[in-house]
C-alpha cells in the first residue's frame, strides 16, 4: 500500500512538473532565459557555494550534538559520516516530492548502525527546532518590513534623520522590540519540552472521548499525545546534558546561512541585470524563498520542486507589486532554483561516491577472509 501510493505521488509530481513548467516557461522567451543566467556575477555564485558548504558542515555538526545528547559518547557517528549523511539526505530531498527524501536520513543512518529510535529522536528534535527558530526569523523580518514601510511612508525629515543617524530613538525603539522577540522566542526553545508535556496532556485528554464517530480522531490524539511524550523526553535530556543553547544557536545560524545564501544569489542576478537592489525588499525575498522552498512539501510538488517552486515565487512577487516584469520575474526564480539544484546534487552524488568508497574500505578483502578462515580451522 505505502509503495503504491509513493509511486502515486512521484506519478503526480511528475504530471505536476510538466503541466506547470510547459505554461510557465512558454510564457517566458528564450532569450530572456539565457540572458538571466548569463548574467550572474561569478564572485556571488562562489560565495554561494560556499554558503552552502558552511551550512552542510553545521548541520552535520548539529546532529552530532544530537546523538550525543541521546546516546553519549560511545555510538555516536563520525563527524565525516554526518557529513555524508547530510548530503545524501539534502539532494533526496530536493529530488523527491512530499519530503519523501526525508527517509534517506534513516537509511543512512540504519547503515551507520544508529538505533532507529535515536534516528526518530533527533530528526524529530531537529524539526522542532527549524519551526521555533523560522516563526521567530519571519517574526523579526515583518516587524523590520512594517517598519521600513512606515518610514519609506513618511515625509518627516526628522524621522528621517531619527532613523539613519548615529542618535536614534526609533532605531532604539526597534531594536528592543526584536531583542524582546528574540528571547521570547528563545526561551520558549529551553521550555519547549515542558510545551509538549502541558500539550501531550491535553492530547490524550482529547484521545480518551468515548465518541464512536471521534475513532480517527482518538487514534491520531493517542499518536500525538505519545509522540509529544516522547519529544518532551528527547529534550529534556538535550537540555539536561546543557547542548540547548549551542543548538538553538546553530539552528539559527542555518536558517539565516540558508536563505543569506539565496539572497545572494538573488543580488547576483540582479545586480548582473543592473536592477536597483531596492526594488526586492529584503522581507519579499524571504518570503519569496519561503514559500517556494515549503512547496517541495506538498502532496503533488513537482519533481526536483520545478513547476510549484516557479510558480509560487512568480505568485508573491506578483502579490507583493515589485516594479519588475513578471517574465524576468520568472526568469529569475527559474535560474535561481536550477541553480540550488545542480549545486545540491553534486553535492549529494560526491556523498554517495564518498560512502560507497567508504563502505568498500571497511569491508575486508577476500584474502583476508580466506586467511582467518583457515587460520580458525587450522586452530
Amino acid at each position: 500500500m505505502n509503495r503504491s501510493r509513493a509511486a502515486i505521488n512521484i506519478l503526480l509530481s511528475a504530471l505536476t512538473t510538466m503541466v506547470l513548467l510547459y505554461f510557465l516557461l512558454t510564457s517566458v522567451p528564450r532569450a530572456e532565459l539565457r540572458a538571466v543566467f548569463l548574467s550572474y556575477r561569478r564572485e556571488m555564485l562562489y560565495l554561494y557555494g560556499a554558503l552552502s558548504l558552511l551550512a552542510l558542515v553545521l548541520r552535520a555538526y548539529r546532529y552530532r550534538i544530537f546523538f550525543r545528547s541521546l546516546l553519549g559518547h560511545a555510538d555516536v557517528p563520525s563527524i565525516r559520516s554526518l557529513i555524508i549523511l547530510t548530503g545524501i539526505r539534502n539532494a533526496f530531498v530536493d529530488f523527491l516530492p512530499a519530503r519523501l527524501g526525508e527517509l534517506s536520513y534513516f537509511v543512512v543512518l540504519q547503515r551507520l548502525g544508529v538505533r532507529l529510535t535515536a534516528a526518530v529522536s533527533t530528526f524529530g528534535l531537529g524539526l522542532v527546532l527549524d519551526i521555533a527558530v523560522l516563526a521567530g526569523i519571519c517574526l523579526v523580518l515583518f516587524i523590520y518590513f512594517l517598519f521600513s514601510r512606515w518610514v519609506s511612508n513618511t515625509t518627516a525629515p526628522d524621522v528621517m534623520e531619527a532613523v539613519f543617524g548615529s542618535n536614534s530613538h526609533t532605531e532604539l525603539m526597534l531594536l528592543a522590540i526584536v531583542l524582546i522577540v528574540v528571547i521570547g522566542f528563545g526561551t520558549l526553545s529551553v521550555y519547549a519540552d515542558r510545551v509538549l508535556t502541558f500539550l501531550s496532556r491535553h492530547f490524550e485528554k482529547y484521545g480518551a472521548l468515548s465518541h464512536r464517530e471521534q475513532t480517527w480522531l482518538r487514534r491520531f490524539a493517542h499518536r500525538l499525545a505519545e509522540s509529544s511524550v516522547r519529544l518532551a523526553k528527547d529534550l529534556e535530556a538535550v537540555r539536561v546534558s546543557g547542548a540547548y543553547p549551542t543548538l538553538v544557536f546553530l539552528t539559527v545560524g542555518l536558517r539565516l546561512i540558508k536563505y543569506g545564501s539565496l539572497y545572494v544569489l538573488l543580488l547576483g542576478v540582479l545586480h548582473g541585470l543592473e536592477i536597483g537592489v531596492g526594488s526586492v525588499h529584503p522581507f519579499i525575498a524571504f518570503v519569496a524563498f519561503l514559500f517556494a522552498e515549503t512547496s517541495a512539501s506538498l502532496p503533488a510538488s513537482g519533481i526536483m520542486g520545478f513547476g510549484t517552486y516557479e510558480a509560487i515565487w512568480t505568485l508573491i512577487f506578483r502579490l507583493s507589486d515589485v516594479q519588475i516584469a513578471s517574465q524576468k520575474v520568472l526568469a529569475i526564480g527559474f535560474s535561481i532554483h536550477v541553480i540550488t539544484q545542480v549545486f545540491s546534487y553534486t553535492i549529494g552524488i560526491l556523498s554517495l561516491l564518498f560512502a560507497a568508497s567508504y563502505q568498500r574500505g571497511n569491508q575486508p578483502s577476500t584474502s583476508d577472509s580466506v586467511h582467518n578462515d583457515t587460520t580458525v580451522q587450522g586452530r
